[in-house]
């Protein structure tokens, strides 16, 4: 009454041809290998493949039908209508599927097929344990959840508009997905911080409880700076001291030294910490100028204090420009330093601070000088 059916008809002579009968059609054959299927839809459209020998596709009243040779299908509805023979779909090209899959879903982009897709999994290549059987629409991703890690058999067939099935194409895979690797906690994906000690940790696999950790220069993981293995801890600080962006990556290994597949890549960027600033009394004494080196886009706070620990702030701003122009202060010893805020939030640490001394006026005091003298 619904599903599909494939049969291997013994070669030999029969006094009554084999007949596969459903609600919209009668398909005999005496010896060959042919599909048929029923949609489950109003229609209750049957259609039927022939892979080798030929058959006989009847409407469920035979009032209506066709011989359907090698290479070619039928289709019938409940509209009564005389059986639709169509030659049989090339098989899609499963070239670019993957040798190995590492996750528990196992995902595959066909973009440049233009029909819908019978796709099945088996434990064979007979493909006579099938445990997946989907119709997935063109060009949508084929999504297949529930497999064990194993070695399994993917086969497809393209679907015309007449719901005829074509020719197969069939190709091993392993899914290795297990055990599934631990949950990434810092650095945070696509983070910044300054250079310096890096602070990498997981949640890790209860079932899997060691890990495997890799940091590297590059995404393909060709210039690692650590490669460290069975790790029992959660979390691992490692010094790196050039700026740039990273990528590390992480898998559970089980007790009996069963390794799992690596968790998808993180990346992250280590920032320079800031350039010492330079600081200057202006020529005309009235101000203090401070530059350094930074970012157009960035946005620079900046603190001018009375002691090295910043606990008393004579002045501070925001600016939009690596440049502060300051009125000065009285006489005495200054410290100044800055910070840049990046457009997407990202805080630099503070620059080294510089000092400054602004010299004393004794003007006022030598005026009084002789007046003191009187006293």
């Amino acid at each position: 009454m619904r599903g599909s059916v494939e049969v291997f008809a013994s070669k030999v002579l029969r006094a009554k041809p084999l007949e596969v009968i459903t609600p919209t059609a009668v398909v005999g054959v005496r010896g060959t290998q042919f599909r048929v299927g029923l949609d489950d839809n109003a229609s209750a459209r049957t259609h039927s493949e022939v892979i080798e020998g030929s058959t006989r596709f009847d409407t469920a009243s035979r009032a209506a039908g066709a011989t359907v040779a090698t290479g070619f299908g039928a289709a019938a509805d409940t509209s009564a209508k005389p059986p639709q023979v169509a030659k049989l779909l090339d098989a899609p090209d499963l070239s670019t599927v993957p040798a190995l899959f590492e996750r528990p879903i196992v995902r595959v982009e066909l973009p440049s097929q233009p029909n819908d897709l019978r796709v099945q999994v088996a434990a064979d290549s007979g493909f006579e344990r099938i445990v997946s059987d989907q119709r997935v629409e063109a060009g949508k991703e084929i999504r297949i959840a529930g497999l064990d890690d194993a070695q399994w058999h993917l086969r497809a067939r393209r679907i015309d508009g007449a719901g005829i099935e074509g020719f197969d194409a069939a190709r091993p895979f392993t899914l290795k997905a297990r055990p599934e690797p631990p949950v990434y906690r810092t650095p945070r994906a696509d983070g910044k911080q300054t250079v310096g000690s890096v602070e990498f940790a997981w949640a890790r696999n209860t079932t899997a409880p060691r890990v495997r950790l890799q940091v590297a220069e590059d995404a393909g993981f060709t210039r690692l700076l650590q490669d460290r293995d069975a790790l029992a801890e959660t979390t691992l600080r490692a010094d790196v001291a050039a700026p740039g962006n990273y990528f590390w990556r992480l898998a559970s290994i089980r007790d009996n030294g069963d390794h799992g597949p690596f968790g998808d890549t993180q990346s992250f960027e280590l920032r320079p910490m800031p350039a010492t600033p330079s600081g200057r009394l202006a020529d005309d004494g009235k101000s203090m100028i401070f530059k350094w080196s930074g970012r157009p886009q960035d946005r620079q706070e900046v603190q001018l204090a009375r002691d090295a620990a910043f606990t008393r702030i004579s002045a501070q701003a925001s600016l939009d420009t690596a440049e502060w122009a300051v009125p000065a202060p009285g006489g005495g010893h200054y410290f100044f330093r800055y910070r840049s805020i990046e457009p997407d939030g990202f805080v630099g640490p503070y620059s080294d601070p510089v000092d400054v001394n602004i010299p004393i006026d004794w003007t006022p005091l030598l005026l009084l000088a002789p007046l003191l003298l009187l006293f």
